[in-house]
This record gives C-alpha cells, structure tokens and sequence, in this order.
C-alpha cells in the first residue's frame, strides 16, 4: 500500500497580478498571544467590492488589452480578425473614461473569495460584499442584468444586480490573506460553458479532435469577443470540471504546471529530495552516454570521485566483473559496440545504488556475453531491477511483469 502523500488539485503558482492600494480603512493587525491576526471591518469589503464591480466593468487587464494588440500585429489574421480587436481596443479606451462599460450586458456578478485562518470578519462577509454589489450597480452607470424567478415560469429583473454568487473558501496556503476574484458574467457566448460526459473511446490523439472540432463549432460565435476558450478534460465531478473551466477562462489557471511531478518518500512517508532521490537509481541502455574520450581507468576514477562506484572499485575488479581484458591506452570510443554494452552494464551492476533500471540491456551483446549478464543480473538479490525491453529471454526471470501490446 503506498504512503499517504497530498497534493493540491490544482497546484497554483505565484500570483503575478498587480494590484493597487484601494484603502487602508477597515484593515488592520491586532494581537492574541503570540498570533498577529489581520482583521477586516465590513467596510472594507464592501469598498473593495464597490471598486472591483467598477474596474471589472470598464478596464481590461493588461494581459488582455495585450491579447487584442497581438491579433492586430499577427500577419495570419484575417481582416475581420483586425476589424474586430481594434474596435475592442476603442471600446477599451472610451471605457476606461468610467462612464460607459466595456459591455452592455453588466452580468452577474460572481465573488470567489480565499480566507486565510488568521484573517478575522465580523458578521456574514457575503452580505458586505452584497452591499458593495448593490452600491455598484445602482450608483454606476451599469444595467441590471440579474433576474429572479416570479414563478416556474415567470422571472423578473430584480433592479439591483443581487443576488451575486459568491463564495468564500477557507485558505491554509495563505494564512494571513484574503483574496478575491470579481467576474461579472454577461450571457453571450463567451461566458456559455459545456459539460460533455462522454467514454473513454474519445481519449486518443485521433478520436478527440475530430470531437473537438465538432463541438467547437457547435458553439460558434452568435456574441461579443474577446473569446477565452478553456477546455477541461477529466475531473473528479461534473460540477467540479465546469468550475474548472470557468476559472481558466479568467486566466486564474495559467499558473497551473504543464507537466505532472513526481513525489519521492522515504519508508516514514517522509518527502525525500528528488536529487538524493535520483542518487538512488543507476541506469544503462544502448544510448546511454559514457564518456569516450576516457581511457577506462580515467572513467572508473571519474565515476569514484562522483560516488557512482565503490570506492575500491578499480580496473582489476572492472575485469574481473565483466570478464573483459582491457588495454590501458585504449580510449572508449574504440571499444567494440558489444564491448561498450559490457562496460555500462558493468558500472551499473557494480554501483552501490539500491534501484537499477535498464533499458533493452542485451542490445549488441554476443551469446556468451548475454549469458554473462543474466548470471550477474541473478547474483543481484539486494537490488530493486527494473528492466524494458522486448526480448522475452531479458524479462523470463523478472518476478512481475507490465506488458504494453500498443505502442507508438
């Protein structure tokens, strides 16, 4: 059973965002004990909502505005493409004056909020942030876009914006914080989202595509640009992957890793360095680089002052070990393709490491050279072997084995 081990869902990187110094009203640091606690008066949050519903509403971030200048420069845009980033870029300008909004359509207004736990409120911190909702929309020159049923059939503007979506999420990674993000979510096709739950047969390279592109052009592009396109693959709930969507598309997951990790633990559980992880492994194939300007007295030297070989590992146990008769003056780089198979497999066999891995390790190796390995690799018993290969006589003697029958 492998060790417990946590990981953030969506691990997020540095904030890069700039911000600027709305007020310094209603925040303040107070002590209990040894603790300094940041607490936050209601009047805060309804200020620095009031001005987020404003700035959200009338400028575009400059990543954004960026995106837009991008399109205009790009020689592979079509004339529409130009046509309609400048007009943005207009809309973006008159806008920023702070009279007319970027759009018509004011949206919902949608609050996530993440509360580090020695950050402390009093009261209910969704009402303040209602109230700052409320005086934006009904003091700025925004529509009330919001709607609330009368009835199962029946709806009506409620001509004040509210009610907003908001929540509030308890944050451990930042305890002395109180973050937000503010969207106002207008109803055209840049802000529709999708849920497909489909079967695995649409997850190869080919099948998606084709899927992808039939999907894509389902949505077409019946409302205002800029589009911010996000696709979710996967997620541990349905409710949870549109959730996901949304926040890429504000650009709030582009610091997520574009690549998976690895965790090293010891025995305890305990998080090992991945660089004293990887001095445990030893590894050799065909590929593998060794350095051929050497003489192999000049590499095992190299090899014992980098740790890879015992210390009293010299070239007499290198011939004894591989049964090889070595000259002296002889550089690596004129050893014979089967004779430098030999020799990594050697240096890894005779390295004081507990994980060995190898790769296709018989390749260029003669009949009696092949024997030689597998009566070393079964001498082998207190090291963990990993070998890929596909020659059945390498893998025979492996106690588990994965086979992979579609390749490419």
């Amino acid at each position: 059973m492998p060790n417990f081990s946590y990981s953030d869902l969506l691990p997020l990187g540095a904030d890069a965002t700039k911000y600027r110094l709305v007020s310094t009203e209603g925040v303040s640091v107070v002590k209990h004990g040894d603790k300094e606690f940041l607490q936050v008066e209601p009047s805060a949050l309804v200020k620095l909502t009031h001005e987020a519903i404003h700035d959200i509403n009338h400028y575009l971030r400059a990543e954004h505005l960026q995106q837009l200048t991008n399109i205009v420069k790009d020689p592979e845009a079509s004339p529409n493409d130009r046509f309609v980033a400048i007009d943005l870029l207009k809309n973006a300008n008159i806008a920023a004056g702070g009279v007319l909004p970027m759009c018509q359509d004011t949206g919902t207004a949608l609050v996530m909020g993440k509360k580090g736990q020695y950050v402390l409120t009093t009261g209910k911190d969704e009402v303040a942030i209602s109230q700052g909702i409320y005086d934006a929309y009904t003091k700025l020159n925004l529509r009330y876009s919001q709607m609330a049923p009368v009835t199962t059939w029946e709806e009506k503007n409620t001509g004040n914006n509210l009610p907003a979506q908001i929540e509030i999420y308890a944050d451990s990674d930042h305890q002395d914080e109180y973050n937000f993000m503010f969207i106002a979510k207008g109803g055209g096709s840049a802000n529709k989202s999708f849920l497909y739950q489909e079967t695995k047969a649409v997850l190869n390279p080919t099948a998606f595509m084709n899927w992808l592109d039939e999907k894509l052009r389902s949505i077409g592009t019946a409302a205002c640009p800029p589009y911010h396109l996000a696709i979710v693959i996967g997620g541990t709930s349905a409710e949870a992957t549109v959730k996901t969507a949304k926040l890429a598309s504000t650009k709030y997951l582009d610091s997520l890793p574009t690549k998976g990790s690895v965790k090293y633990l010891d025995n305890q559980g305990n998080p090992i360095d991945s660089d004293l992880a990887f001095k445990q492994i030893t590894f050799a194939a065909p590929y593998s680089e060794i350095i051929e300007e050497f003489t192999i007295s000049e590499l095992i030297s190299f090899l014992v002052g980098l740790q890879n070989l015992p210390s009293a590992f010299n070239v007499q146990a290198f011939e004894e070990f591989s049964e090889l008769k070595t000259n002296p003056n002889k550089l690596i780089r004129d050893f014979s393709s089967g004779m430098k198979q030999k020799t990594k497999l050697t240096l890894a066999l005779s390295a004081p490491r507990p994980f060995l891995f190898l790769d296709e390790p018989t390749t260029n190796l003669d009949l009696k050279s092949k024997t030689w390995f597998q009566n070393k690799l079964e001498s082998e018993k207190d090291k963990l072997i990993l070998i890929a290969s596909n020659e059945e006589s390498e893998i025979k003697y492996c106690q588990e084995r994965i086979q992979i029958l579609d390749f490419k």
